[in-house]
């Protein structure tokens, strides 16, 4: 496939060891392209993301995902990226507030993705 030739795909296979996962619902290599008819992800959208987690209705999410830009057109406003480091967070919450931490552990969540073609959930 074409997208097996992509400098990100030879980066990803070399850092996992030489197979991509989780390709089921999107592919291995995900493009957005602002503008795609027919869309059904912000993704495609220009509009803004705020920090979230992708995949979060996998049982086994990704460990590391890798995020590039192979065109950026001149008119093109915004396109940033802002990365948490979640698990940081997690840490300094269960120093500053532990019993903030035990229950956020504790509690019981659902991530659910459905649309044409796609239901998944995952419970915790």
């Amino acid at each position: 496939e074409e997208d097996d030739n992509l400098p990100v795909a030879m980066v990803a296979r070399a850092m996992s060891g030489g197979s991509l996962s989780h390709g089921a619902l999107y592919g291995d290599i995900f493009h957005v392209r602002v503008g795609e008819r027919d869309s059904n992800n912000v993704a495609y959208t220009s509009a803004a993301l705020p920090p979230h987690h992708d995949l979060a209705y996998y049982e086994s999410p990704p460990g590391m995902q890798l995020l590039h830009c192979a065109e950026m057109g001149r008119c093109v406003e915004g396109g940033e990226s802002t990365l948490i480091d979640g698990l940081a967070a997690a840490y300094r919450l269960r120093e500053l507030r532990p019993e903030s931490f035990e229950r956020l552990v504790r509690c019981p969540a659902t991530f659910v993705k459905q649309r044409g073609g796609a239901g998944m959930t995952y419970r915790r």
